[in-house]
């Protein structure tokens, strides 16, 4: 899907699957609002305007094997509900690789975040959290920064030339 608004958009939906999708040159090639135990998975989303990947308010819903490259904006922007992110790979995107925003009890577990313009990994306002198993590298801020996010736990992660590791 190439050049839309939203490349692929839920709005409403249980059970939804997005599978195996190239989104380039959109808004956001892939969103969820206010979704529940939905899934993306396998999905390239590369080159987008503002978010790669966007879910807000997704409830139970995951995000795993698929990469945000070079996005406008995030790579993978959870905002709200809580989300389980695995094997996700995020390069150049300008600001986070990985964004969660007031996404209590998600989980993010072995994401490579790479060369993104802020943070690899950015929790913030997530309680309950897990980041774990995941490398962030070259990344402009930290690769890892949990701000105002009580009892998420960081473990088994590595963080390489960034300007901090953890933060």
């Amino acid at each position: 899907v190439r050049n839309w608004d939203r490349g692929v958009f839920f709005k409403d939906v249980t059970d939804g699957i997005v599978r195996n999708v190239d989104g380039t040159g959109n808004k956001h090639a892939v969103e969820f609002d206010t979704t529940a135990s939905s899934t993306v998975d396998g999905v390239t989303a590369s080159s987008n305007v503002e978010y790669g990947l966007y879910l807000k308010d997704a409830t139970g819903s995951s995000v795993v094997d698929s990469t945000a490259t070079g996005n406008g904006r995030d790579g993978l922007f959870v905002d709200g509900g809580d989300a389980t992110v695995t094997r996700v790979r995020t390069d150049g995107n300008t600001e986070h690789g990985v964004h969660l925003k007031a996404a209590d009890g998600s989980t993010v577990r072995a994401v490579t975040a790479t060369g993104n313009g802020l943070h690899g990994v950015y929790a913030g306002n997530v309680a309950d959290g897990l980041v774990a198993d995941s490398t962030a590298d070259d990344n402009a801020e930290a690769g890892f920064r949990i701000h105002h996010s009580d009892r998420t736990l960081v473990t088994n992660v590595t963080a390489d030339r960034n300007a901090h590791g953890v933060h």
